[in-house]
């Protein structure tokens, strides 16, 4: 099937026959098609997973997998007219916390009247790394609701990926919620998973050389214990180092952006982050540079499409 995953980085891992399993929330399948009805063939996590399908840019009704690993085929779309259309199906529920493929999702193909060539890359590329803010923990939830995460998360909907959209440019995230830059936050550093194809399993690592972006934005730092420190500040360095790293053989270096802002806490971090990226910027001659910005409540409001009365970020911000 002349398929393009627009999530390059963790789409088609681990790839049995013509399964592919992925876990990375914000994961993309892309395809052109022809005819009235596509569906597609999915098995998901032992913590569910969520879809949305984006059928010629317009999104259509999010489904859920069940919690028990099987194979499932859920109709994305029908009673199209027999012309040309493009599906964009995204995962927008983070993958599960669980060792090896378990918390893997499965894609097990497509199903429609006829196929044509896969729809060409964006002219941009962005990549997001950070916590709940870019996983979309609750987009679609109640405010101040525990509702059960795999129903709720939205990664379409985040602002991270409205922006991308706004550029016109392919999207990308690794986010997971409760994330930080030490150890302190809830769910630990960012750096032990940020080079995994799976998310929770190290088994296999990404070759960053596959797929550049034009830049790395980055909202992190809120999850954790002591963000005004000095072990703070130094393992936000290590992180930007560590993306230097894995992009240093890029022709064209990707700007890398610091975004200090975000739900409950989120401005707290911001003195540091500005002193972490002046130091990472301080007497470098491998092309990369960090910028910083910030942005206000009320910014962040008008962003995720609330009010401050709502307190939303959509859905259940605290």
């Amino acid at each position: 099937r002349p398929l393009r995953p627009r999530r390059p980085p963790h789409m088609g891992a681990l790839r049995k026959g013509a399964v592919s399993r992925f876990g990375w929330g914000g994961t993309q399948i892309s395809a052109r098609f022809s005819g009235p009805r596509i569906s597609a063939n999915v098995s998901g996590s032992a913590m569910a997973d969520r879809y949305l399908p984006i059928i010629d840019g317009t999104p259509g009704k999010p489904f859920i997998t069940g919690k028990t690993p099987g194979w499932e085929t859920h109709v994305l779309a029908d009673g199209l007219s027999d012309g040309s259309h493009t599906l964009s199906l995204w995962k927008v529920s983070e993958g599960s916390r669980m060792s090896g493929s378990r918390g893997t999702a499965a894609f097990g193909g497509l199903s429609a009247a006829s196929f044509d060539a896969a729809p060409a890359p964006a002219a941009r590329r962005l990549e997001f790394i950070g916590d709940s803010d870019i996983a979309g923990y609750c987009v679609d939830g109640r405010h101040g609701g525990e509702d059960v995460q795999s129903k709720v998360q939205n990664a379409y909907e985040t602002w991270a990926a409205r922006i991308a959209r706004a550029f016109g440019a392919d999207f990308v995230e690794e986010a997971i919620s409760g994330v930080g830059v030490t150890s302190s936050a809830v769910s630990g550093a960012i750096q032990s998973h940020l080079d995994n194809v799976l998310p929770f399993s190290g088994t296999l690592q990404w070759d960053f050389s596959t797929w550049v972006p034009d830049a790395v934005v980055l909202l992190i730092g809120a999850n954790d214990g002591n963000p005004n420190s000095r072990a703070f500040i130094r393992a936000y360095e290590e992180l930007l180092e560590m993306v230097a790293k894995n992009y240093a053989g890029a022709a064209e270096k990707p700007k890398l952006i610091h975004v200090c802002g975000g739900s409950i806490n989120g401005l707290d971090p911001c003195k540091s982050i500005q002193r972490a990226s002046d130091q990472f910027n301080q007497d470098r001659t491998d092309g990369f540079r960090g910028h910083y910005t910030t942005i206000t409540k009320a910014h962040w409001h008008t962003i995720n499409g609330a009010s401050p009365k709502t307190h939303g970020y959509k859905g259940c911000d605290f």
